[in-house]
């Protein structure tokens, strides 16, 4: 990915950058392999020009996982250019890799992000844990949770828009209600509710913006569910 950038500010100043051997002789190099055919590829997707991105994209030679999913990435940008519209397959595809680590996927994951942003009906604010260095945020990634087969928590509808429906069931043995927490992306909390025990909770989403959110259900203060929350306006 660094040297995809690096390449791409050189190739702007081609002609003054090939007068140095060191510079020229990575300018060369990196036409004819990844590093400029996904420059190249990329450059004629944001022109609209499907049958020439797909000439580079073609001719990539997949060396490492960033590669492929670039690859992969603009496959399906070429195939929404041709018809406007994506599979249901793409779809969930595309939505898989926005979610990953850019610095280990690379530039491929923010392509994915901008075609669902135009493509996709359901929007939504794709945000990796790496993208942060919130230590928070780390902490809750690796938080450990007491699942429990004799209690019931079923959160619905998920995406939602502006009202959730939580329901709580368990056996004699539980007494306690819930805690439900809602948290961004960063580790900060943005709502709690308590839910009662064998009834039907429902919990206003309004002031939540469209993204996505980590939602956790704590029985006497262990989480016993943790899971994303996707908002859509």
């Amino acid at each position: 990915m660094a040297k995809q950038k690096v390449y791409a500010q050189m190739i702007t100043d081609k002609s003054t950058f090939m007068q140095d051997a060191g510079f020229s002789s990575f300018i060369t190099g990196s036409d004819n392999n990844s590093v400029g055919l996904l420059y190249y590829a990329d450059r004629c997707l944001v022109r609209a020009k499907a049958d020439s991105a797909e000439m580079f994209n073609n001719s990539i030679a997949i060396t490492n996982i960033a590669d492929s999913v670039h690859k992969f990435v603009n496959t399906q940008y070429i195939s929404y250019l041709r018809y406007k519209e994506l599979s249901e397959t793409a779809v969930v595809q595309l939505r898989n890799i926005a979610f990953l680590c850019p610095f280990t996927f690379g530039d491929g994951v923010y392509v994915a992000r901008g075609l669902l942003n135009i493509a996709d009906t359901m929007q939504m604010n794709y945000t990796s844990v790496c993208e942060t260095s919130n230590v928070l945020q780390k902490r809750m990634v690796n938080e450990d949770i007491d699942e429990d087969d004799n209690m019931q928590i079923v959160l619905y509808p998920n995406p939602a828009k502006n009202l959730l429906t939580i329901e709580y069931t368990a056996n004699e043995n539980y007494s306690s209600n819930l805690l439900f927490e809602v948290f961004d992306l960063m580790g900060k909390k943005l709502m709690e509710k308590v839910v009662n025990l064998g009834e039907n909770t429902s919990v206003s989403t309004e002031s939540l913006a469209q993204g996505v959110y980590v939602y956790k259900f704590l029985y006497n203060s262990k989480i016993v569910k943790k899971d994303r929350l996707v908002i859509i306006k």
